[in-house]
């Protein structure tokens, strides 16, 4: 008589691979539920003129909406959403091509306002291209300002670099047009 037995028989090989799957699991439970607030952060395409720049951003109580370039005070606008009554966290990767503070070649605070309170923004990283910051944002805050010393360059190095490429060609050109020797 034959003895039939659906279930699958434990072996060495697929336990460790169970257990293995077990602790992945857990672990993975334990860090979700240790981070309550845990954001993920966003990338967000700021544009200005014909350029366009990724912004990552995170807020842990609210919604990024938009963020914006006011290029005539500095500033970069990030217009919010919160939720709750906690005090959130946004975190912030500012490209430096965007928007840099800087006192000489040295770098400087950027000036954080949330709501219509002057804050301390803390920097967490920064680059040659980016700086990180983290800013506190208590709940029912609209808007958040940082306030650089340098946004966006009007002319980029680049289109400067060409214009005096062209200046160059033509100036030669002319004298040899002309035939008359170069005087400086």
């Amino acid at each position: 008589m034959f003895l039939l037995n659906s279930a699958p028989q434990i072996t060495p090989a697929n336990n460790s691979s169970f257990r293995l799957q077990i602790t992945l699991i857990a672990i993975s439970a334990v860090l979700l539920l240790s981070q309550p607030y845990l954001a993920l952060a966003s990338s967000n395409i700021v544009t200005y003129k014909d350029m366009s720049f990724e912004v990552e951003a995170s807020l842990t109580n609210g919604a990024i909406k938009s963020i914006k370039v006011d290029p005539d005070f500095k500033t970069i606008i990030i217009a919010v959403e919160t939720s709750g009554t906690e005090v959130g966290e946004l975190r912030i990767n500012l490209p430096r091509n965007l928007i840099d503070a800087k006192s000489g070649t040295s770098d400087v605070d950027f000036i954080v306002v949330v709501g219509n309170t002057e804050v301390e923004g803390e920097e967490i990283t920064k680059s040659d291209t980016l700086r990180e910051l983290k800013i506190s944002v208590p709940s029912g805050i609209k808007s958040i300002e940082i306030v650089g010393t340098s946004i966006v360059p009007e002319f980029p190095t680049s289109i400067l670099f060409m214009v005096a490429i062209i200046m160059g060609i033509f100036i030669v050109l002319r004298s040899m047009i002309v035939k008359k020797p170069l005087s400086f």
